[in-house]
């Protein structure tokens, strides 16, 4: 086939790509990432000869990186956002999982329009995150192809053209059950996130997520529960079927909140920590940290059944599985902003971080 057509028909198909994720957002159906990952993935291969896979295939399932290329060292993050925060997001999410140790260089893909410009972000030390060089968006691509072999641009042109005859996508049910998910989310947002356009609301929130969330505290209830409001008197380890909270962040799939309570961990050099638990703090090892931190609970959307705007405090409802209504239970430090110079982001002690040996 002609090259010249060849080079039309990407175009065309990109913008129809373009069209479709726009229409995507419109609606809050933010599984534009989800649906086309395959493509991007398959497309950058052969624009830069990277040998990109999902990350899940290698039982990786980071926050921050979406694909990888551990030959060339490169992981990229394919999002349909384009705000600075949520790029700083990923940052801060790649260095805290240590991903720099495994990977050399970073890219985030936007599905869309990248911003014009972006302001520095916030890396460690010897990394590069140049924005010009390390943000991607569909224009790159479209500038690209034109200095690609006539066969890759075919090889581009097939790609997006069978998007039409049959989409690589994730399966019906998967589907069904991501849409359900961010319906579930979209829910949670409406009620309880207030919205401020001030650049100062939206820095005070990238530091302490709580501060964009209408009410200090929630009721986590189990939707077999039988007992509020009175308090269950029944006092065994399990997890009780309603409790009181802190509201802290909404995540893209799942919301957290922070327990009612304290917890003392010991950390060691590696950032690898424990439970100090009953322990004398005079038996821990000098080597170790004894450090203080609140407890933060993973809730999943897919549990989260319905929210009630109740006048004491939101009441979420949840169907427990195996006894509670979260997956994840780990120890955080909180963050806050006071200006510039005095803030810190959350530090969040990941459980796959934690040393039993410890």
């Amino acid at each position: 086939m002609n090259r010249e057509i060849l080079i039309k028909e990407i175009i065309e198909e990109l913008s129809i790509l373009r069209y479709k994720i726009e229409s995507l957002a419109e609606l809050n159906l933010y599984d534009a990432n989800v649906i086309y990952e395959y493509h991007i993935k398959e497309i950058l291969n052969i624009l830069y000869d990277w040998k990109l896979i999902n990350s899940n295939q290698n039982n990786r399932n980071s926050p921050a990186i979406d694909l990888e290329d551990v030959k060339n060292s490169i992981a990229v993050q394919v999002t349909s956002t384009s705000k600075k925060v949520k790029i700083q997001d990923t940052l801060s999410k790649f260095f805290s999982n240590n991903l720099d140790s495994s990977f050399r260089t970073l890219f985030v893909f936007i599905l869309g329009n990248k911003q014009k410009s972006y302001s520095s972000f916030k890396i460690k030390d010897e990394f590069t995150f140049d924005p010009e060089i390390h943000i991607l968006d569909l224009s790159d691509i479209k500038k690209r192809i034109a200095f690609l072999p006539t066969a890759k641009v075919e090889k581009i042109r097939n790609i997006l053209k069978d998007d039409k005859v049959k989409s690589i996508t994730a399966s019906s049910s998967t589907r069904n059950n991501y849409k359900k998910i961010q319906a579930t989310r979209n829910m949670i947002v409406k009620n309880l996130v207030w919205k401020s356009g001030t650049i100062e609301d939206a820095t005070i929130s990238y530091y302490d997520p709580s501060h964009s969330i209408i009410s200090d505290d929630l009721i986590i209830r189990s939707i077999d529960d039988r007992k509020y409001p009175n308090f269950d008197e029944d006092h065994t380890n399990e997890v009780p079927s309603w409790y009181k909270v802190f509201s802290y962040r909404i995540e893209e799939y799942y919301i957290e909140v922070a327990y009612m309570g304290v917890s003392e961990i010991v950390l060691n050099n590696k950032d690898e920590w424990n439970y100090l638990a009953r322990r004398p703090e005079e038996s821990i090892s000098k080597d170790l940290k004894v450090i203080k931190t609140g407890i933060i609970q993973r809730i999943p959307f897919e549990n989260i059944v319905d929210i009630e705007m109740a006048n004491d405090a939101p009441i979420i409802y949840v169907e427990y599985k195996d006894g509670k209504p979260f997956t994840e239970e780990l120890p955080y430090i909180r963050g806050y902003y006071s200006n510039e110079k005095e803030c810190q982001e959350t530090i969040y002690f990941e459980l796959e971080k934690q040393n039993l040996n410890l």
